[in-house]
């Protein structure tokens, strides 16, 4: 490999620049449907699952009102509560996989500010492409 000139340089900067814009638009993404995510799990346990589970099926004494569509009211009443306990266990593991991706997403930045600190020190000390001879350009190549 031969030298490298300040254009040549300039260019994988503004590549990787690019690409680091790129990560952090994705990794805000993220973070922003997480907390969505994490609102609407809140807002349906508030809104649906709660009121029904402290709904009382039998009456004021819990025996006032009984018979089949009772029985069927705390089965269907259970059955919501499974299912949201299933619901909310899904919900978790993929709140789980969403931070760990936007924790990759950081340290693939973190990697590429370091490697971008690098080509900027590069930069600096490197000749202007009409600084190097026509012999050391096809050296290059």
């Amino acid at each position: 490999m031969g030298i490298r000139t300040k254009q040549v340089i300039k260019g994988e900067r503004e590549a990787l620049e690019s690409k680091i814009h790129a990560l952090e638009a994705i990794k805000e993404k993220l973070q922003e449907l997480l907390g969505n995510l994490e609102a609407e799990q809140g807002k349906l346990k508030k809104e649906a699952l709660d009121p029904i589970l402290e709904y009382k099926l039998g009456g004021a004494n819990d025996a006032d009102w009984t018979g089949a569509n009772f029985t069927t009211a705390v089965e269907n009443k259970t059955t919501i509560s499974t299912n949201m306990s299933s619901y909310d266990g899904e919900i978790t593991a993929l709140e789980g996989e969403i931070q760990g991706v936007i924790q990759q997403l950081e340290e693939t930045i973190a990697e590429l500010h370091k490697e971008l600190t690098s080509l900027e020190a590069e930069e600096k000390s490197a000749p202007d492409e009409d600084e190097v001879s026509e012999k050391e350009k096809s050296d290059s190549k």
